[in-house]
């Protein structure tokens, strides 16, 4: 099948980018930790994709394939700004460590 037989509804290609999307966010499961924790790699990697895409505009097949690539990295690069930050004022911050807490009780309990 070549370009010019191809052709895809708009909600087939909502469908696929969706998909593509969640993918996205299941991958950065197994990406490791801390190439995971560079949200600007994988927006970078976005643009470059939606350059190549501009570039391509005329091929169907290869604008809906970069398409594709470009959802799913938005699907990881948003995965990634969601994985909270590992600071002390964070309770799992303080796992495998004996930690003494004082606090003051300043009325009684509803």
């Amino acid at each position: 099948m070549n370009d010019e037989n191809f052709h895809l509804s708009r909600a087939k290609v909502f469908l696929y980018s969706c998909i593509s999307f969640i993918i996205g966010i299941a991958l950065s499961r197994f990406v490791p930790g801390p190439i995971i924790k560079i949200p600007l790699l994988w927006f970078s990697l976005s643009m470059g994709f939606l350059v190549i895409i501009v570039i391509l505009w005329e091929k169907e097949k290869s604008r809906l394939v970069l398409m594709l690539f470009v959802f799913m990295f938005f699907g990881i690069w948003r995965f990634s700004i969601s994985i909270p930050a590992n600071t002390p004022d964070k309770i799992w911050y303080y796992n495998s460590q004996t930690v003494e807490v004082e606090a003051i009780i300043i009325s009684e309990p509803d």
